[in-house]
């Protein structure tokens, strides 16, 4: 199941966050790090009702947020277009079954785009999230 996360998940969060850090490192990837993303990150896309958690057997499995703004980054990767939404901090619990969680995030991401706007969706490439499920 995918919901709105709240400030009661953040601590579950973090750990997920600290555990793909270590992956994300070990694989040689550095784009996360304990200066990114914090604490603060999360609770900014709570607060602006961003940030959605998926839950498996009751416990939140992974997170990510929908904005309608992307990182200041984002202005130098030559994205086909500019308007649109962005799928930004996803991040899934080591061991968590990867097929199901992709369908039920891309209902999701259409949910959440189609209610707010028609725009397109940018975010992490089809063949990155394949590469995923190497992850769990």
């Amino acid at each position: 199941m995918i919901r709105l996360a709240t400030h009661s998940d953040l601590d579950r969060i973090m750990v997920i966050v600290n555990e793909v850090i270590k992956e994300m490192h070990v694989r040689g990837s550095q784009q996360w790090s304990t200066d990114y993303p914090k604490r603060a990150d999360f609770i900014q896309d709570i607060n602006k009702r961003e940030l959605y958690v998926y839950e498996q057997a009751g416990e939140v499995a992974g997170m990510c947020a929908f904005s309608e703004t992307g990182h200041a980054e984002y202005s130098l990767i030559p994205f086909s277009t500019t308007n649109a939404l962005t799928i930004k901090r996803l991040a899934i619990s080591l061991g968590t079954e990867i097929k199901a969680l992709v369908i039920n995030l891309l209902r999701q991401s259409n949910e959440w785009r189609t209610k707010r706007t028609n725009r397109p969706l940018m975010g992490i490439p089809l063949k990155t999230i394949l590469t995923l499920k190497h992850f769990s």
